[in-house]
């Protein structure tokens, strides 16, 4: 600072250097990082080159660690272009129409019927409407059927080590 100072003794010398830093040696995020503003509310999960609002605090905890959110100068959210918001809780059941859908992350994973989202235990008032719009923008996964072993995926650990595996779809 005091350098910056007998360089540029005016009042805005150290903030014309931060400028010039900001533009040259600007902050990329890795894919995955959660990042928000002192001034405001909104999370954005980083995505390539995009940041995507998480638009509910149910959608964040089901699929992030509040803790892990990093808060940044408005100017490097600005960096970012904006992508699509992320409004739904992760593994929440959608329906649309006579259609019945599991959320994984940013996949749809259709139910072969209505009968299907029932056998597997899933109660009534825990299923969400959604319109077609809502669901535009998501992957299409493998179908559940009654067939389906654990569709959110398990824990299991080994004996021999006692090591933990996640398994999910064998």
């Amino acid at each position: 600072t005091a350098f910056l100072y007998t360089y540029t003794p005016h009042i805005h010398g150290n903030q014309n250097f931060w400028t010039l830093w900001q533009r040259w040696f600007e902050q990329n995020y890795p894919s995955g990082t959660l990042l928000k503003s002192p001034n405001n509310d909104i999370v954005y999960l980083i995505h390539g080159k995009q940041k995507r609002p998480i638009t509910s605090m149910t959608a964040l905890v089901t699929r992030f660690d509040p803790k892990m959110i990093i808060t940044v100068p408005e100017s490097e959210l600005n960096a970012y272009e904006l992508g699509t918001a992320i409004r739904l809780p992760n593994y929440s059941v959608l329906r649309q129409g006579n259609s019945y859908y599991l959320l994984d992350d940013d996949t749809l994973r259709p139910f072969a019927s209505a009968d299907v989202v029932k056998s597997l235990g899933y109660n009534p008032d825990e299923i969400v409407d959604v319109t077609a719009e809502d669901i535009a923008g998501f992957q299409s996964g493998a179908v559940l059927t009654t067939n389906t072993i654990a569709p959110l995926g398990r824990v299991l650990r080994l004996k021999e080590n006692k090591q933990l595996y996640f398994l999910k779809e064998n």
